[in-house]
């Protein structure tokens, strides 16, 4: 354990939330005027960098800037741009496609919330 306030921690993640809800707006646009690729891959990447971040934070400061990041990653990876992309490409059957992502997205946590728990049991936090 880090010994870190538990409510510093969450407001890290809080903040990283509010930094997602704001940024989304300019995401939005950027997919609107460019589509979808770019902007959700650069934030695929971008979250990746945010993990690492978060897991090897030394202190409180690396890793409330690891959540940060990681707002500006959820803000172009979560679902609104995916809904975003599949409303384009799968025009007029979005409905489809966009019950299909939901679909998939609910049984991914049925599948990897037991696993992060099992992990966690077994190895630190940083480690899972």
């Amino acid at each position: 354990m880090t010994g870190w306030p538990v409510g510093a921690t969450t407001a890290a993640f809080s903040a990283a939330l509010l930094i997602s809800a704001v940024a989304g707006l300019r995401v939005g646009r950027i997919i609107d005027r460019r589509g979808p690729r770019t902007v959700t891959t650069s934030g695929s990447v971008l979250g990746v960098l945010a993990i690492l971040i978060i897991a090897a934070a030394p202190n409180l400061l690396v890793f409330f800037t690891g959540w940060m990041v990681a707002g500006f990653a959820m803000a172009a990876t979560i679902y609104q741009p995916a809904f975003a992309a599949l409303t384009r490409w799968w025009a007029p059957d979005h409905v489809r496609a966009l019950t299909i992502v939901t679909l998939a997205g609910g049984l991914a946590t049925t599948v990897f919330a037991p696993l992060t728990a099992v992990l966690a049991d077994h190895l630190s936090w940083r480690s899972t």
